[in-house]
């Protein structure tokens, strides 16, 4: 088939939405529930990644579980039971919410359903398709697991984090619920965040695009690129191995802000993890601000670490791992 230079340019540009990334990829998305890591990625990576999103086909463990004929039909149990007890429909929320999270569990272990998502890894693996999977940030260990075995299958990595201050957070998933009828499982959801933000940055040494996006936006609208960052494998220990491509220094200070002017939420109630979710999402800002800088370099392991500046005038820095433009909401 012969085609002139001009369609050639503007074919490559279909033919990297359609077929996907010329190296099979792995994209872990990050982030808890609700902040959109399924729905604003997908946006993302149609609209700055320049993919369709059915070329990075998500492995949903929630899905596989929630469509199980025993989590099905025990869900219409539980709905048809609530509906005539004489309690309150608070005391019903709440009561539905703890026999979902057994159910889950129940449905999980029936369909077995991590050792499900594990095994269609390794076909996609096998088959070299490009694909995703989801974390909510409550663990990370096993996602490690999975890059390495892709490396070593000649893949390439991603991870993309999706932020949103609790805040606003809060008010999102509370109307999710309201609309389903159940009550927030919070001490669970802040763990997960608690948990992510500690952690996110070992990722940063071993995958090869980090991502971090800015959810705080209409719904439907683009996601903000606060951070990308890129590994090269090829340097040595001497040079920075992770180059910052792209850093939204702006963004992420009117995020601080936002979360600054907001501070009762995080301390009106005497709850010790909302006040720890204030001090972290500040922390975490903060951080990616002095990695976009390149004032620092993020850490490696878990310990303190000593960096020398390459440049002629050589300092020393130690770093630890770190444990919408017009919205606002005043809970004063």
């Amino acid at each position: 088939m012969t085609i002139s230079l001009e369609n050639k340019t503007k074919w490559d540009k279909w033919e990297k939405y359609y077929i996907g990334p010329e190296i099979p990829s792995l994209l872990i998305r990050i982030g808890p529930m609700g902040s959109g890591k399924t729905s604003a990625i997908d946006l993302f990576i149609e609209k700055n990644l320049g993919y369709s999103k059915s070329v990075f086909q998500l492995i949903n463990l929630d899905d596989i579980v929630t469509t199980n004929l025993l989590y099905k039909n025990t869900l219409i149990s539980i709905n048809d039971n609530l509906s005539i007890m004489p309690i309150s429909d608070q005391e019903k929320k709440k009561l539905k919410t703890q026999q979902l999270n057994k159910l889950w569990s129940e449905s999980q272990n029936d369909i077995q359903g991590y050792k499900l998502v594990d095994y269609l890894i390794l076909k996609m693996i096998n088959r070299k398709r490009t694909f995703s999977i989801e974390s909510t940030g409550s663990y990370f260990c096993p996602n490690r697991k999975r890059i390495i075995n892709s490396y070593k299958n000649g893949y390439d990595t991603m991870i993309i984090f999706t932020f949103l201050p609790f805040y606003e957070l809060i008010n999102r998933i509370s109307k999710r619920a309201e609309e389903e009828n159940r009550d927030l499982d919070l001490n669970y959801l802040m763990d997960n965040i608690l948990n992510a933000y500690e952690k996110y940055s070992e990722y940063l040494y071993i995958t090869g695009n980090f991502y971090i996006l800015d959810n705080f936006v209409e719904k439907k609208e683009n996601p903000i690129l606060l951070l990308h960052t890129k590994m090269d494998f090829k340097k040595y220990d001497s040079e920075n191995c992770v180059s910052v491509n792209s850093f939204n220094d702006e963004r992420i200070q009117i995020l601080k802000n936002l979360i600054m002017a907001n501070k009762t939420f995080y301390t009106d109630q005497d709850t010790t993890k909302k006040q720890k979710i204030y001090e972290a999402e500040i922390k975490f800002l903060t951080n990616i601000q002095s990695i976009g800088s390149q004032q620092i370099t993020p850490p490696q392991t878990s310990e303190a670490l000593t960096i020398s500046s390459s440049s002629s005038t050589s300092n020393q820095l130690t770093f630890s791992r770190p444990l919408s433009k017009k919205y606002f909401i005043n809970y004063n």
